[in-house]
């Protein structure tokens, strides 16, 4: 992972600098901590070329300012980068905010530290790492919308049936090669195209999108389940 780097949003404190000094010197990722005021939006930070992930202290004081920004309206991604929360709390109620934000990773208060860096990880290979129970009730409120009318909907091909009932089912986008015996390549450019036509941005939006307007055996989100347990949603943007 010579190409990746992860920016700690948080005060130098203990935690932030173990977590700083494991991931640089176990995992051969290269770690900063940024003052919490850091700017995100605008792209400021100097990444020198790298791959960055940025990882929010939730244990800060207003971070809640992260998950206002008028770009939200516009129902586009507010970062520039790859963006998690840590240390967040179930009683704070931001996770929608951040989720609506684009978020990658929702890492909640206590979590075993051998869970934590292997989200990270996913998160760093470019995939989503959230609570089971929090992807249960996002796409079940989601699903309430009004479905579109037939006529409205967007064309896809059986084959972008087939990947997207993949995603919802979720596999990553290896997994889906495999299953497919196509290459990776072709997944994500089947992936690219489907975005494009069903309007959404990211992996969980395609997915609350085949709940609510795709039918059948291609769509199963059994694999949610309904335990209050710690689950990653993996897969490839």
């Amino acid at each position: 992972m010579n190409n990746k780097a992860i920016f700690i949003l948080g005060s130098r404190n203990y935690q932030n600098e173990i977590l700083a000094h494991y991931l640089e010197h176990e995992r051969g990722i290269k770690c900063r901590i940024l003052p919490p005021d850091c700017e995100l939006v605008s792209g400021s930070v100097e990444t020198n070329g790298e791959s960055p992930l940025f990882l929010i202290d939730c244990s800060e004081t207003g971070v809640e300012r992260y998950f206002t920004n008028p770009q939200l309206d516009g129902g586009r991604p507010s970062f520039r980068h790859p963006v998690s929360i840590f240390n967040a709390r179930r009683d704070i109620g931001i996770e929608d905010k951040a989720l609506q934000a684009g978020v990658k990773g929702i890492f909640y208060e206590g979590l075993p530290l051998e869970v934590f860096i292997e989200g990270i990880l996913e998160i760093l290979n470019g995939g989503i790492w959230y609570p089971e129970d929090l992807m249960v009730r996002w796409i079940s409120s989601h699903r309430r919308h009004v479905i579109l009318p037939a006529k409205e909907k967007p064309f896809l091909s059986s084959r972008e049936v087939e990947i997207i009932g993949k995603l919802s089912g979720g596999l990553t986008n290896d997994e889906i090669a495999d299953h497919l015996h196509i290459s990776l390549f072709t997944v994500k450019t089947h992936l690219q195209n489907i975005y494009r036509k069903i309007k959404v941005t990211n992996r969980m939006q395609a997915i609350i999108w085949a709940s609510k307007n795709l039918a059948g055996p291609q769509i199963d989100l059994s694999w949610l389940g309904e335990r209050d347990v710690e689950r990653k949603a993996v897969g490839h943007h």
